[in-house]
């Protein structure tokens, strides 16, 4: 290709707002980009959480769509290798081999296959504990992330979305992110509801109370994200939202949250649980208030 650019990463890639700030950078300069060689410099990275391959993914796979090719230089080998046994490498460029996939790989789902997601993470949850002799409620665990799909309408353009993980053994701690290319939860609850916010992240403020909804009959759960929240609270879990500008997080019921200047394109959820507490005081998910469109509100991850 005879256009070049490169761009030179951050020295960590992790759950942190500077770093989700980099993503929204990174995609909002290269989104109009066609035809173009993308060199990701790596020379003064010394750590990528592997869970953020999600949203690095899904928007490098995005830049593909257009054209361009990509390539990485100066990968440190303990980042190299977590790159290519995760199969991201497989997944974002050329002649690199498939590794066998596991609970924690990137992978990439369409948001019609929630059964097939749903069936897949149990079985390879049920596989994980077991392997690392760790406990976990691994149906209630399935069902949170799977709720986190949405039937996609007919007239989207986008149907996927990413999905990648990492285990903590000196903690024992899973963390897991799902990213999505499309609307932001701002713009869904103010099509569904007509709520105008001054700030996106108000609206991701609004969705995780309990009283707030986007179905018309104003039934308890704000788009499904406070019954997540409620989940990850009686674990000791961790628990991030980023949509748009809004960026959310809650750990030990201490919650921070901002309004960043650049937008991430999309939404990103990651959670972190504890596995092998001695008594686990899971709050257990009442099906029959709970939906695809409660968990995230109809349309939110689509295009």
């Amino acid at each position: 290709m005879e256009r070049q650019v490169i761009i030179n990463f951050p020295r960590r890639l992790e759950n942190r707002k500077n770093d989700i700030i980099f993503l929204s950078n990174l995609w909002h300069s290269l989104k109009n980009r066609r035809k173009t060689l993308i060199v990701f410099d790596l020379s003064n990275t010394q750590n990528i959480f592997p869970n953020m391959c999600a949203p690095l993914g899904m928007i490098i796979e995005k830049i593909k769509s257009k054209g361009n090719e990509i390539a990485f230089f100066n990968v440190q080998e303990r980042i190299n290798k977590m790159l290519i046994s995760n199969n991201f490498m497989y997944h974002i460029c050329r002649n690199v081999r498939k590794e066998p996939e596991d609970l924690l790989s990137y992978r990439r789902f369409s948001v019609k296959q929630k059964d097939v997601f749903e069936k897949d993470l149990l079985g390879k949850l049920n596989l994980f504990t077991n392997n690392n002799k760790v406990y976990c409620e691994e149906k209630e665990v399935t069902r949170v992330l799977s709720e986190m799909f949405v039937n996609v309408k007919m007239h989207t353009k986008s149907k996927d979305v990413s999905v990648c993980g990492y285990y903590d053994e000196e903690k024992k701690e899973l963390c897991l992110s799902i990213s999505n290319h499309g609307i932001t939860i701002s713009k869904n609850i103010e099509e569904k509801n007509r709520y105008i916010f001054g700030k996106e992240i108000e609206a991701i403020c609004w969705a995780v109370k309990r009283s707030s909804s986007t179905r018309s009959n104003c039934e308890s759960g704000g788009l499904g994200f406070y019954t997540t929240r409620r989940f990850i609270q009686s674990n000791k879990g961790a628990l991030w939202i980023v949509s748009g500008r809004g960026y959310w997080f809650e750990n030990n019921s201490k919650v921070e949250s901002y309004e960043m200047k650049s937008s991430f394109p999309g939404t990103l959820i990651t959670i972190k649980i504890p596995l092998d507490y001695n008594v686990f005081n899971y709050y257990k998910l009442k099906i029959e208030t709970i939906s695809i469109d409660d968990i995230i509100g109809e349309g939110l991850w689509n295009l």
